[in-house]
């Protein structure tokens, strides 16, 4: 039986469609409430929501994780494999990312949501070995893309509780160990993953 759950998924051609979203072996099918269901490639994918399930929401609030496009090559090209993640917490070390990816030569990108449990300046950082990009509300805000060690980058924002704002983070890995880690913090707030 194959995972399921409502929500919508917009397109880099500029479609969105809504309804049941299916992982699909290299990207999503949608299923509308009418109509026939709809196969969208990982490559042509821009943004996926989902319906957060009521455990998640009790929990840690009303998300349930980052939705990872996994490709087998370091330009996001390649075979491609789609997961939630609930964090981006890895420290692949030189083992494979997820099964059916390479453990060298591989991409990824995750894309969310990010909000605020409450009001204030927020520090976003990105752990990373080797290259990366954040882009918040489609602007890039911290660029490390290349072949690098284990470093960190950071970047600050004012958030406001409940509002959401677009998160998505490009993560290559060429050669040897690959890691990457997001966390946040406030003045109030230790960094936190």
């Amino acid at each position: 039986m194959a995972f399921a759950i409502d929500g919508s998924v917009s397109t880099l051609d500029g479609q969105k469609m809504e309804g049941e979203i299916e992982f699909a072996h290299g990207g999503l099918t949608v299923k509308p409430s009418q109509g026939a269901p709809v196969v969208v490639a990982a490559s042509n994918i821009a943004l996926a929501t989902f319906s957060t399930n009521v455990t998640a929401t009790q929990i840690k609030g009303s998300g349930n994780g980052l939705f990872g496009l996994y490709f087998s090559g370091t330009n996001f090209g390649g075979t491609s494999l789609i997961r939630l993640d609930e964090t981006v917490d890895f420290n692949w070390r030189d083992h494979a990312p997820i099964l059916g990816m390479p453990r060298d030569h591989f991409s990824v990108r995750w894309m969310g949501e990010l909000e605020a449990p409450e009001t204030g300046n927020y520090t976003i950082y990105l752990r990373s070995d080797e290259g990366s990009r954040i882009y918040f509300d489609g602007r890039l805000q911290c660029d490390r893309w290349g072949h690098r060690t284990y470093e960190e980058t950071n970047f600050m924002v004012s958030l406001k509780a409940g509002e959401r704002h677009k998160l998505q983070i490009e993560y290559v890995d060429s050669f040897g160990d690959a890691r990457a880690q997001l966390s946040w913090s406030t003045p109030s707030m230790p960094k936190t993953i």
